[in-house]
């Protein structure tokens, strides 16, 4: 058993994803070209979570028993991650 999370999410049409190494979040933007507005508002929304809202970790672990464990391929592929098909 482990404590590292990773989950992929799109926000203006870009590809994230979030991982939890140990205690930090790490926040990465895929694809090209990098967009650094896009990124500090997800920066911006990530160190503004309160820590009040851990309670609503048993809730999202139960929601993501229910969604795929890695992106589609078509995900992949329209953000340039998978080449070819």
């Amino acid at each position: 058993m482990t404590d590292d999370f990773e989950a992929y999410f799109t926000y203006k049409g870009r590809l994230f994803v979030i991982y939890t190494p140990m205690v930090d979040v790490w926040v990465s933007l895929i694809g090209q070209p990098p967009d650094n507005e896009i990124f500090s508002e997800v920066e911006a929304h990530v160190q503004n979570y309160q820590s009040s809202f851990y309670f609503t970790g048993l809730i999202a672990s139960i929601r993501f028993f229910f969604t795929p464990f890695n992106p589609s391929q078509k995900l992949l592929h329209e953000h340039e991650m998978i080449v070819g098909k």
